[in-house]
């Protein structure tokens, strides 16, 4: 759902930034395109970790998602791989997980890693989808794009449904896209974004809602499902 009005947003801020995937702007200018085709848009604040491509996607199932989700967001480094055995067709041999975290500091254990802090460098300590009609929107999951850790999602976004439990931090957001594994927690009463140059900077939010009304503009007076891929 809302492949291709995400399609349309990366090509239209492709040139502004430079190529450069940034959370804040792109969900910003998301939203305000969004919101001129009457949609309810909203951000939400969300950390997340994706394991790399495997050619059978079942395997993640074999050795427990939620188990594997953990380890990696508890390890002592951010990205790296895990080694774990597992029980295939009566066979037991090591399977390499590669995974990169989003949202998560880059080193655990220095600083201060509250979730929408600012480091010394003005980094956010955060990562921004778009949630719209039950479903998320991340136009900049393709930052952890790595040929080494077997992550490439082309486009550099994706789309998910939500649930309820998802939406109130309660439940995490567990899918399969191209055999990696992606794994979203949300943290609703995370505000912090709003200090961001995408809300406050008034010549900033105008280059971004006019990015917005040009992403919007070839689905303007179109049946809504223009806005979707097909299936």
């Amino acid at each position: 759902m809302f492949e291709k009005i995400t399609i349309q947003l990366l090509n239209e801020c492709h040139e502004e930034s430079s190529g450069s995937l940034q959370c804040l702007p792109y969900s910003r200018a998301l939203i305000d395109a969004l919101t001129c085709l009457g949609k309810n848009a909203y951000p939400l604040v969300i950390r997340g970790v994706v394991f790399g491509r495997q050619e059978d996607s079942s395997i993640y199932r074999k050795v427990g998602v939620q188990g594997l989700v953990q380890t990696a967001l508890n390890a002592p480094s951010a990205n790296g791989w895990l080694d774990v055995r597992v029980d295939d067709a009566g066979q037991t041999k090591t399977v390499r997980f590669h995974y990169r975290t989003i949202g998560l500091p880059d080193k655990r254990g220095e600083g201060d890693e509250t979730l929408g802090n600012y480091d010394g460098e003005g980094k956010w300590l955060g990562h921004l989808a778009v949630i719209v009609d039950d479903n998320l929107i991340d136009p900049t999951i393709g930052q952890l794009n790595d040929d080494r850790s077997g992550i490439c999602f082309n486009p550099p976004a994706v789309t998910a449904p939500v649930t309820e439990a998802f939406l109130t931090g309660s439940q995490p957001l567990v899918f399969i896209v191209d055999g990696m594994l992606v794994a979203y927690f949300s943290y609703p009463d995370e505000q912090t974004h709003k200090r961001s140059r995408s809300w406050t900077d008034a010549d900033f939010r105008a280059q971004l809602k006019a990015i917005g009304e040009r992403t919007a503009a070839p689905f303007d007076g179109k049946p809504e499902t223009e806005l979707h891929a097909e299936a």
